[in-house]
Parts: structure tokens; C-alpha cells; sequence
């Protein structure tokens, strides 16, 4: 009555995927000092470790950790004449 099919699984080619976790340059005294950290990008910034106030430098642009109202950290960049800010959120 009904015809037998064979199901295969896929499995992701590993040797395919990027890394999501990169190198960021931190600094808890306002750019004093800077420590090296990594970071998975595909989590949460909560689970990295970072904390609002910290001074990140990455891929030469500087931001800073910022709590939000409701509690989610983002990522503010500074620019360099410090007259407008953007905020990315993770």
C-alpha cells in the first residue's frame, strides 16, 4: 500500500562554519588599561562577562557597555569627536 522511502539525516558540514567568537580589547578604568577577552557574538552580551561602563575596543572602533532601561546591556560606539553616539544592540 504505501511505498518504502529511506530518510537520510544531514548533518552540517563542520569544516563550513565561521567561528563566531573574536578577540576584543577591554578596559574597566576608561582606557588606562586593556585587557583581551573572547567573546562568542552569536550569544547574549550578558553571557560575555561585560558590564555597563567597560570601554571596548574591536576592529579599531571604540564602544562602550550601557544598561538599558529594562536591564539588556548594548553596545554604544564613541565616536571620535564625540558628538553623536549610536547603539547597537546584541
Amino acid at each position: 500500500m504505501f511505498d518504502y522511502q529511506e530518510v537520510s539525516r544531514v548533518y552540517p558540514d563542520t569544516d563550513c562554519v565561521e567561528s563566531t567568537v573574536t578577540t576584543l580589547k577591554v578596559s574597566i578604568d576608561g582606557g588606562q588599561t586593556w585587557h583581551k577577552i573572547f567573546v562568542d557574538l552569536s550569544a547574549d552580551i550578558e553571557q560575555s562577562g561585560l558590564k555597563p561602563g567597560y570601554l571596548i575596543l574591536h576592529q579599531g572602533e571604540r564602544y562602550r557597555v550601557a544598561a538599558c532601561d529594562d536591564g539588556r546591556l548594548i553596545l554604544v560606539r564613541e565616536s571620535s569627536g564625540r558628538k553623536h553616539r549610536s547603539a547597537i544592540q546584541l
